[in-house]
């Protein structure tokens, strides 16, 4: 039988949920996982995936490579470590016939696994020079074009404005440009940008799913950036789960 993708990414991420708020906030790390041997980041859920993993073997590295990569490196896989399954995602179009056989456009989704190593778990590779954060996160925001202006942390659909304190109501730089980034991936979400349901109360599954991906995004930001930001999870876990439990193509 054909292993569910969907599934067992959300499975990791549920049982990851599920240790509670301090698990959770210790799957966060400062820097972004990336392929050891191209130098390349990994990008979306695989960011969440390895830092679980990371938590969870207690690696020090952020460097992963399949097992064919670390061989061809120099390096050896020891014997009995158990790799990490990660994914590619993207979209096709395709063209098909429609029952009046006219052709229409569709688009599907393309799923497939691979498994990487730590490499803490491979023994042999020569030292690699390690990544560093941008240099400046002002010049990062700016680029966005968001506008933001002086109020409590928010952002406003109506308005598609972003409010934010001065930093020094801040008791770190790094908690401010953590909550800054959540308030910048809600902005992601007009209407004239990603589209994303941004009508959610609070406490219902719309309002969840939108602070889940803000969430996720502050936190990816921040480790591209370099520095540990104060995230807001804490109080959303439950209503995570009901999301990720609901759909298992959600996350």
């Amino acid at each position: 039988m054909k292993k569910d993708l969907y599934q067992t990414v959300t499975d990791t991420i549920i049982a990851a949920l599920e240790q509670g708020p301090d698990a959770w906030k210790r799957c966060w790390k400062s820097t972004m996982p990336r392929n050891g041997v191209t130098g390349r980041h990994y990008a979306g859920i695989n960011i969440l995936l390895l830092w679980i993993a990371m938590e969870q073997g207690g690696y020090s590295s952020s460097d992963w490579m399949t097992y064919n990569q670390a061989k061809a490196a120099g390096g050896q896989v020891r014997k009995g470590e158990k790799g990490t399954h990660i994914i590619l995602y993207k979209t096709l179009e395709v063209t098909e016939q429609d029952e009046a056989g006219e052709d229409v456009e569709r688009t599907i989704p393309l799923i497939r696994g691979f498994t990487v190593f730590n490499r803490d778990q491979i023994e042999g590779l020569p030292e690699i020079e390690k990544a560093e954060g941008i240099e400046d996160i002002d010049a990062m925001v700016a680029k966005t074009g968001a506008v933001i202006r002086r109020g409590e942390p928010a952002y406003m659909p109506a308005s598609d404005v972003v409010t934010m304190p001065d930093l020094e109501a801040f008791d770190c730089p790094q908690n401010y440009y953590s909550t800054l980034f959540h308030e910048l991936s809600h902005w992601t979400g007009h209407k004239k940008r990603l589209a994303r349901d941004l009508s959610g109360r609070f406490g219902n599954e719309a309002y969840a799913a939108e602070e889940l991906i803000a969430e996720l995004s502050a936190a990816f930001l921040c480790a591209h950036a370099g520095i540990e930001g104060d995230l807001r999870h804490a109080g959303y876990i439950q209503s995570w789960l009901k999301v990720l439990k609901n759909d298992k193509r959600a996350i």
